[in-house]
């Protein structure tokens, strides 16, 4: 390792003075400099006609006689189970424990890692190749095997990388314009490690692949997660990538928040009691500290929830209902009444079905009333608990009677 760096020193000081000479030796020399092409969307209308009406397997061919570095899928307009069978071949399962016989597999002299990546040779891999097969997809994710969804993360969620544009960087350093103080303009840990992969000792973009360890149970930890890597090197990493892990996001998103499943089916079971003992404990994960009302003679309101802080100091009074037919404007009104006695923050109203247009308008007209109908009831609990709140629903209440 040839360089140790604090956040405030430039890229000169990171390598010293005797230290350029050898990052130069390192790279190509100007004339046989290459770009490397790694999930980096290059759309051209000479590949979008090649595409046209080939199929995945043909696209690979003609790509490879052609010498055109994009991958075949991009623009692509074939059939979205195609993409699948090339980019999820058995080894992509391995992971997951997915023991279905294949009838195609691994030759006698090869292990299930070399077959995985021969099969995916010459196929875009790191995001959806259009947004037509992204929307088809997300339609679909409901119905997949877990085996099949994490399989595809993994290649969205990329594990430690270099791409083409981090070359790209040292080349004009260095290369080009002979200055390595350009590099100060990068982010100083995307720099550091820039540099260290020099020297062999890291990979320019660490891994968010960890994100999957988040679920099925976090589903929004692992969002939030890949959104802020999404957001930290926007500047540096290859569109491509980040296409990537935008999907990724939509993926989750679509498995295990919108997902609404058995959801409604168990809200619909749900005693009045068991309903408002769900609501405070989805409440208490969000960093309420809840009272339940006694059963009767609540005061127009079944869970009293209360934040406080340093700044902060808000009060939550809740309503819930287990009505079929649609919750009307009296119900909400009466809440609004609840809460100006009371002088709280919010008035929060859930029903396991939906409100009719007049309580709408009312909310509309009022910021501190908000309506919770059973579907975003079932998004919000999928969100903090994970989709498995519908089995662990007697864990997850413990303490609340």
């Amino acid at each position: 390792m040839w360089f140790i760096a604090s956040a405030d020193k430039s890229a000169g000081d990171m390598l010293g003075a005797g230290a350029k000479a050898s990052v130069e030796q390192q790279l190509p020399r100007e004339g046989s400099y290459n770009r490397i092409s790694c999930g980096c969307r290059t759309y051209t209308a000479h590949s979008k006609a090649m595409s046209a009406g080939l199929s995945l397997a043909d696209q690979v061919e003609e790509y490879r006689k052609s010498g055109i570095e994009t991958r075949a899928g991009d623009m692509w307009e074939g059939k979205l189970e195609e993409w699948l069978d090339a980019v999820l071949p058995p080894g992509a399962y391995e992971r997951y424990g997915d023991d279905e016989e294949r009838e195609d597999g691994p030759g006698e002299d090869e292990t299930v890692s070399e077959w995985t990546d021969r099969k995916r040779a010459g196929i875009q891999t790191w995001c959806f190749p259009t947004s037509e097969l992204r929307t088809e997809y997300l339609a679909s994710v409901a119905d997949r095997s877990e085996a099949d969804v994490f399989a595809l993360l993994r290649l969205f969620l990329f594990e430690e990388s270099c791409f083409g544009g981090d070359s790209e960087y040292l080349h004009r350093a260095i290369h080009v314009f002979r200055d390595i103080s350009l590099l100060d303009t990068l982010p100083v840990e995307y720099r550091k490690r820039l540099l260290a992969w020099m020297g062999g000792n890291a990979q320019p973009h660490p891994s968010i692949r960890w994100a999957i360890d988040l679920l099925p149970h976090s589903p929004q930890q692992a969002i939030d997660a890949i959104g802020a890597y999404l957001r930290v090197y926007s500047g540096v990493r290859p569109e491509g990538r980040s296409n990537g892990l935008m999907d990724a996001m939509a993926v989750i998103r679509a498995r295990w928040i919108e997902n609404l499943g058995t959801g409604l089916e168990v809200l619909f079971r749900l005693s009045p009691r068991d309903l408002e003992i769900l609501a405070a404990a989805l409440f208490r994960r969000l960093g309420y500290a809840v009272e339940l009302t006694p059963p009767s003679a609540d005061g127009g309101r079944d869970v009293i929830a209360t934040k406080t802080g340093q700044g902060q100091n808000e009060l939550l009074e809740i309503e819930c209902k287990t009505h079929t037919r649609p919750v009307g404007v009296d119900i909400a009104r009466q809440l609004q009444g609840v809460v100006a006695r009371s002088g709280a923050n919010r008035g929060v109203l859930i029903t396991i079905g939906r409100f009719t247009r007049g309580a709408r308008e009312l909310e509309k007209n009022d910021h501190r009333l908000e309506l919770v109908d059973g579907s975003t009831l079932i998004q919000m609990l999928n969100s903090v608990f994970g989709p498995l709140w519908v089995e662990n629903r007697e864990r997850i209440c413990w303490g609340l009677s």
